[in-house]
């Protein structure tokens, strides 16, 4: 079930910061934990050729999220999850993660 079609349930504010990646950063596959997690890309204007997606590995595929300017995406903080970097510039997001109760 996408997250939209399910109700979020009792949830409080565990944490909040800001991603900053640099160009050719390797970030590492990670969990968040127990939570809800919400990605909110502050990037300028994307350009496909330069990467910078939020990738999810789930059943052993690879999936991406393009990390368009002004974008939110939530998704279930036990997923496996990373981010790449851009080529030629910082990728900036905002995370907030909700508790699940």
């Amino acid at each position: 079930d996408p997250l939209w079609s399910r109700g979020l349930g009792d949830v409080y504010k565990r944490q909040g910061y800001v991603n900053l990646f640099q160009p050719h950063e390797r970030p590492h596959w990670h969990k968040d934990g127990n939570c809800w997690t919400c990605l909110f890309y502050v990037t300028p204007e994307y350009d496909i050729e330069e990467n910078g997606e939020t990738q999810f590995l789930e059943d052993g595929e690879i999936r991406g999220i393009l990390p368009k300017k002004d974008r939110l995406i939530v998704f279930d903080g036990v997923l496996q999850h990373r981010a790449t970097p851009f080529r030629n510039y910082p990728r900036i997001t905002v995370a907030l993660k909700y508790w699940k109760e």
